[in-house]
Order: C-alpha cells, then structure tokens, then sequence
C-alpha cells in the first residue's frame, strides 16, 4: 500500500509541476517535455551497462511495444501540457489518470492478464476519486 501511496504522490507532484511550468513560468511544452527526456537520458543512461542482463531479453521479445511506447509517450505528455495550458488542472489530470482504469480494464479483457481482483479494485477507486480521508 505504501508503494501505492508514494506512487500516487509522485505523479500528483509531476502533475503539479508541469501545470506550473506550463502555466505559471509559461514554459512551452515541447520544450519542457525535451527538457525532461534529456535529463532522464543524462540521469538513466549510466545505469543501462549495468542492466544490459536485464534489457536484452526485453528488447527481443518487446522492441515493437518498446518502439510504439518511445515513440508515442512524448506526443501524449506535450498534449496533456497543451491541454493544460487552457483547461484547470484540476479537470485535465483526472482525465490524464483516467489511462489507469482503462489500462486496467485492456490488461484483463484482452491481454488476459490473471488477478483482475487485485487490479480492477484499484481502478474503481481511481475512477471514483476516491481519497483518504
């Protein structure tokens, strides 16, 4: 649950950040979203050598998704900042996280991926809105 909870407050902060940067400091968002795969690139690449053992097999089996998800990831997250240049942040980020429940629901439905019992309960909770008290 903690890892959960810490998750969830890491992407609430992201969130926050970049509706500031976009917002506030009215960084554009190509710009920002290049800045941030660059420092992920300077802060990740170092490690690949020591998780090459690690990488190898995951690149064979997966490059298509790997390929689709690189390619894919960086237009969404510049849409998102788009969108939140215009719309409160408080409207787009529920439906930025609203991937979650649909990923949950793509996962069991049609990867057939096992314990739908743990997964969907946690979706409900995040298309509820749910929080702790």
């Amino acid at each position: 649950m903690l890892r959960g909870v810490l998750t969830g407050a890491a992407v609430a902060a992201c969130t926050l950040w970049d509706d500031h940067a976009v917002t506030a400091l009215a960084v554009p968002p190509l710009p920002h979203v290049a800045g941030g795969l660059l420092v992920q690139l300077v802060l990740l690449t170092p490690r690949v050598p020591a998780r090459r053992a690690a990488v190898v097999p995951v690149l064979r089996t997966d490059a298509r998704a790997v390929v689709v998800v690189s390619v894919l990831s960086p237009p969404a997250h510049v849409l998102v900042l788009e969108a939140m240049r215009t719309t409160p942040v408080s409207l787009v980020a529920p439906v930025r996280e609203s991937s979650v429940v649909v990923g949950a629901l793509l996962s069991w439905l049609v990867l057939r991926e096992p314990h739908p019992g743990r997964r969907l309960p946690g979706a409900g909770v995040v298309l509820a809105g749910w929080r702790p008290s």
